[in-house]
Protein backbone atom coordinates (compact mmCIF):
# COMPACT_ATOMS: atom_id res chain seq x y z
CA UNK A 1 0.00 0.00 0.00
CA UNK A 2 2.78 2.44 0.92
CA UNK A 3 4.68 1.62 -2.28
CA UNK A 4 1.52 2.21 -4.29
CA UNK A 5 1.08 5.62 -2.66
CA UNK A 6 4.73 6.46 -3.37
CA UNK A 7 4.27 5.67 -7.01
CA UNK A 8 0.72 6.69 -7.86
CA UNK A 9 -0.68 9.29 -5.49
CA UNK A 10 -1.59 12.50 -7.36
CA UNK A 11 -0.27 14.68 -4.51
CA UNK A 12 3.48 15.15 -4.62
CA UNK A 13 3.87 15.60 -0.87
CA UNK A 14 2.06 12.33 -0.23
CA UNK A 15 4.41 10.57 -2.67
CA UNK A 16 7.43 12.21 -1.05
CA UNK A 17 6.38 11.17 2.47
CA UNK A 18 5.61 7.63 1.32
CA UNK A 19 9.09 7.41 -0.24
CA UNK A 20 10.62 8.71 3.01
CA UNK A 21 8.77 6.00 4.93
CA UNK A 22 9.88 3.29 2.50
CA UNK A 23 13.45 4.54 2.74
CA UNK A 24 13.47 3.82 6.47
CA UNK A 25 13.11 0.10 5.70
CA UNK A 26 16.42 0.17 3.76
CA UNK A 27 15.26 -2.59 1.40
CA UNK A 28 16.91 -3.10 -1.97
CA UNK A 29 13.54 -4.10 -3.40
CA UNK A 30 12.52 -0.41 -3.33
CA UNK A 31 15.61 0.74 -5.25
CA UNK A 32 13.84 0.76 -8.69
CA UNK A 33 11.09 2.97 -7.26
CA UNK A 34 13.64 5.37 -5.75
CA UNK A 35 15.62 5.51 -9.00
CA UNK A 36 12.49 6.25 -11.01
CA UNK A 37 11.29 8.89 -8.57
CA UNK A 38 14.60 10.78 -8.62
CA UNK A 39 13.52 12.17 -11.98
CA UNK A 40 10.18 13.41 -10.70
CA UNK A 41 9.39 17.05 -11.46
CA UNK A 42 8.71 17.65 -7.75
CA UNK A 43 11.73 18.61 -5.66
CA UNK A 44 10.07 16.94 -2.67
CA UNK A 45 9.72 13.61 -4.44
CA UNK A 46 13.17 13.78 -6.07
CA UNK A 47 14.86 14.76 -2.81
CA UNK A 48 13.08 12.10 -0.79
CA UNK A 49 14.05 9.53 -3.40
CA UNK A 50 17.72 10.53 -3.28
CA UNK A 51 17.70 10.38 0.51
CA UNK A 52 16.02 6.97 0.50
CA UNK A 53 18.43 5.67 -2.13
CA UNK A 54 21.33 7.01 -0.07
CA UNK A 55 20.22 4.85 2.84
CA UNK A 56 20.71 1.68 0.79
CA UNK A 57 23.34 2.65 -1.80
CA UNK A 58 25.29 5.80 -0.97
CA UNK A 59 27.61 5.64 -3.97
CA UNK A 60 24.72 5.36 -6.43
CA UNK A 61 22.82 8.14 -4.68
CA UNK A 62 25.83 10.45 -4.97
CA UNK A 63 26.18 9.63 -8.66
CA UNK A 64 22.48 10.21 -9.30
CA UNK A 65 22.64 13.48 -7.36
CA UNK A 66 25.08 14.77 -9.98
CA UNK A 67 22.45 14.35 -12.68
CA UNK A 68 19.11 14.94 -10.97
CA UNK A 69 18.04 18.09 -9.13
CA UNK A 70 21.56 19.32 -9.74
CA UNK A 71 21.11 19.13 -13.50
CA UNK A 72 18.02 21.29 -13.18
CA UNK A 73 20.02 23.73 -11.10
CA UNK A 74 22.76 23.83 -13.71
CA UNK A 75 20.21 24.73 -16.36
CA UNK A 76 18.99 27.55 -14.14
CA UNK A 77 22.52 28.77 -13.48
CA UNK A 78 23.16 28.95 -17.22
CA UNK A 79 20.21 31.34 -17.41
CA UNK A 80 22.12 33.72 -15.12
CA UNK A 81 20.03 32.91 -12.04
CA UNK A 82 22.32 32.92 -9.00
CA UNK A 83 22.93 29.35 -7.86
CA UNK A 84 22.07 30.26 -4.26
CA UNK A 85 18.50 31.08 -5.26
CA UNK A 86 18.27 27.93 -7.36
CA UNK A 87 19.26 25.86 -4.34
CA UNK A 88 16.68 27.31 -1.96
CA UNK A 89 13.85 24.79 -2.63
CA UNK A 90 16.25 21.85 -2.61
CA UNK A 91 18.06 22.90 0.57
CA UNK A 92 14.91 22.50 2.60
CA UNK A 93 14.31 18.86 1.69
CA UNK A 94 17.73 17.24 1.37
CA UNK A 95 19.80 15.68 4.10
CA UNK A 96 22.93 17.60 5.07
CA UNK A 97 25.34 15.33 3.16
CA UNK A 98 23.39 15.71 -0.05
CA UNK A 99 23.00 19.44 0.40
CA UNK A 100 26.78 19.71 0.93
CA UNK A 101 27.36 17.74 -2.27
CA UNK A 102 25.13 20.10 -4.25
CA UNK A 103 26.93 23.13 -2.82
CA UNK A 104 30.30 21.57 -3.66
CA UNK A 105 29.23 20.78 -7.23
CA UNK A 106 27.86 24.28 -7.76
CA UNK A 107 31.05 25.85 -6.40
CA UNK A 108 33.33 23.73 -8.58
CA UNK A 109 31.19 24.55 -11.60
CA UNK A 110 31.43 28.30 -10.99
CA UNK A 111 35.22 28.25 -10.51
Amino acid sequence: MLADMAENDPKTLVRARAIEALGKYKKDSYKPLFLKSINDSSYSVAGSSLNALGAIDTALALEKAKFSPVSMLRERSQMQVPIFYSLMPVKMILTPWLHDLIIYLSETRSS
